[in-house]
């Protein structure tokens, strides 16, 4: 529910504000693929009774959100001046790893109306992928063309199956390699 911007109002009953372009049946398929059980009762397009709004109104945060916004703009634009003069297989991993968090970060933003949050900072941050689609895939690319080019350099390993090449030991990284980020798989 949390991936299409509802939330959790009381027990059992999860709201979100009417401002996407929606008919009720497109919005139920969407959430029972998400696991939402198929007899469950939608009402869309209702107007809640003012206590009841400003209560609803107060389930998202938008100080955290703008926040959350200004963050990923931040990382983006910094990701894009630091891989400009990183080799091209440590860009690929940043941009890779950093569109990775970008991609879950925009996929969990609820979508709020202007009157919930500052909207114009959450489509900034949407549309700030530019860094990603601008270097990412030519990054990733070079470095598998790269990567390929090397291995096709360098003679079958006898202890690789079916004859695959190997990485020589002067060019495989450690565990500890500084250029892995910390606490991610």
């Amino acid at each position: 529910m949390r991936l299409t911007g509802f939330v959790e109002a009381d027990t059992g009953a999860w709201v979100r504000p009417d401002n996407l372009r929606r008919d009720t049946p497109s919005l139920a398929g969407e959430l029972a693929g998400l696991g939402l059980d198929a007899q469950a009762t939608i009402l869309a397009g209702c107007v809640a009774q003012s206590a009841d709004d400003a209560r609803f109104r107060a389930l998202w945060s938008p100080e955290l959100l703008e926040d959350g916004y200004r963050f990923w703009i931040g990382e983006l634009e910094a990701s894009e001046a630091r891989t400009a003069r990183m080799p091209v297989t440590e860009a690929a991993r940043e941009t890779f790893l950093l569109g990775q968090s970008v991609i879950r970060a925009i996929n969990s933003d609820p979508l709020l109306p202007d009157d919930l949050v500052d909207s114009r900072a959450a489509r900034h941050a949407r549309e700030c992928d530019g860094p990603l689609q601008r270097h990412g895939p030519a990054t990733l690319e070079q470095g598998w063309l790269r990567r390929a080019a090397r291995r096709a350099s360098m003679p079958p390993s006898s202890d690789a199956p079916n004859g695959d090449v190997t990485p020589s030991p002067a060019r495989t990284e450690s565990p500890a390699s500084p250029s892995r980020c910390a606490g991610r798989p």
